[in-house]
């Protein structure tokens, strides 16, 4: 004789909220995973050549069954680069730039005056993305002794040492009534000529340009409906009886 047992309300109660609490948590994690590849997008739009470093800035915290909530979010380690909440904070809420890595080395060594900031002059080596390249930094920072491990020293141009200093030579240009320093100049030898590399200009204020809050609730808007009812459906089907 064949027999089946009848489960109980309070039995399918519970089976139908885990899979609903399961879709939800699938869900989530996904919107997010869509939110953040519209940020992408948007930073694409926004940027100007935006860097593959930039690009791969952001990571998804997915939800969890203790949590239900999904998170996008800026990475904060870096190894050696700068974390993304650093440079990419201002894009999103608008306000002063923080001071870059080489600023703070130039700054220590007395190059870059307090309340200074640096942009690349108009002879200055750009990379494919329009920043300055990662070699003549390097440059600059071994010239002035500005790494860290280099200690201090005086910022002026120098001759007759060994390595690369006694072939690119660099000095702080002055300019008007009380020569302030304006600016990292290249000399070119055999001559007079000095090619402006890096120009130090105010504290940069920044109008936001990365519209975080609203590519989230677009994609969130738009997007999370279908997502929950597939990850439901998914969840039905794939249920013990």
């Amino acid at each position: 004789m064949l027999t089946t047992t009848v489960p109980s309300a309070a039995r399918l109660g519970r089976a139908l909220d885990r899979q609903v609490r399961f879709a939800l948590m699938v869900a989530l994690s996904r919107v997010a995973g869509e939110v953040k590849r519209g940020l992408v997008e948007e930073m694409r739009r926004s940027f100007d050549r935006p860097t593959p470093y930039t690009l791969n800035a952001l990571r998804v915290k997915p939800a969890t069954r203790q949590s239900m909530a999904s998170l996008v979010l800026l990475k904060e380690f870096a190894g050696k680069g700068t974390p993304a909440h650093k440079f990419l904070s201002p894009s999103v809420e608008g306000g002063p730039r923080r001071l870059k890595r080489m600023e703070k080395a130039l700054q220590r060594v007395g190059v870059l005056p307090a309340g200074r900031f640096i942009v690349p002059g108009w002879r200055a080596d750009l990379d494919a993305y329009g920043n300055m390249s990662r070699g003549q930094i390097v440059k600059i920072l071994s010239y002035f002794r500005a790494f860290p491990e280099m200690g201090y020293r005086a910022n002026r141009p120098r001759s007759g040492e060994g390595g690369s200093r006694s072939r690119e030579r660099y000095m702080v240009f002055t300019a008007g009534g009380r020569l302030k320093p304006v600016g990292v100049y290249k000399l070119v030898p055999g001559s007079a000529l000095l090619l402006p590399i890096l120009k130090f200009i105010p504290s940069p204020d920044y109008v936001p340009r990365l519209d975080w809050w609203g590519v989230r609730e677009r994609v969130v808007e738009t997007r999370f409906a279908p997502l929950f009812d597939q990850a439901l459906r998914q969840a039905r089907a794939t249920a013990r009886p």
